[in-house]
């Protein structure tokens, strides 16, 4: 669905239109840094990052988006929220981040959209989270093809329970809770 139309009154492209708008604040957010990776046939290769504080500065509007997804007749229009966050004075030969996040939730000050970047930075340890389950744990493998096959005795390698019940004295251990995180993170320190 192409972003046709955003939310000025003349319509225009939606990195154009969030640009465009007034900073509304600022935020200080701690980047990750990341390892060198040499290239291979499957990913390209990327230069390393030293973790650093950065300051971006925070612009939001609500914007329409009109367009006709794929096997769709009548065309869509999407009523959303842009947050847009640039980084002010990124370290010498870096490239400042940039990042546009579309939400549903309505957007009226910059700590709401300092919020909505936590939540964004966020999706990284999830996505972590689902490579554990997928690599580490072979979940794909244990054929879970219907509610009950799911149970709730999943195990990480280590033997950690990875979901509660009722009768589990140690509680759930998903992503969202302390213990998941700890898991999440013996599992990922390596993998950066």
């Amino acid at each position: 669905m192409p972003s046709t139309t955003a939310g000025s009154p003349t319509g225009g492209r939606l990195f154009e239109v969030a640009r465009a708008t007034a900073s509304r604040g600022s935020v200080e957010l701690q980047v990750d840094g990341q390892s060198l990776r040499t290239k291979t046939s499957k990913r390209p290769a990327r230069l390393g990052r030293a973790a650093r504080t950065a300051e971006l500065e925070l612009r939001y509007t609500p914007v329409t988006l009109r367009g006709t997804p794929a096997g769709a007749d009548p065309p869509v229009t999407l009523e959303l929220t842009v947050v847009h966050a640039l980084e002010r004075d990124p370290p010498k030969g870096e490239k400042p981040l940039e990042w546009f996040v579309l939400t549903t939730l309505t957007v009226t000050s910059a700590e709401q959209a300092a919020e909505i970047l936590r939540w964004y930075r966020l999706r990284w340890r999830i996505e972590d989270w689902h490579r554990v389950l997928k690599s580490g744990c072979k979940i794909d493998e244990l054929g879970h093809h219907s509610v009950e096959r799911l149970g709730t005795r999943h195990r990480d390698p280590a033997g950690h329970r990875l979901a509660g019940d009722a009768d589990d004295p140690a509680g759930p251990r998903g992503p969202g809770t302390a213990a998941g995180a700890a898991v999440l993170g013996r599992r990922t320190a390596g993998a950066r």
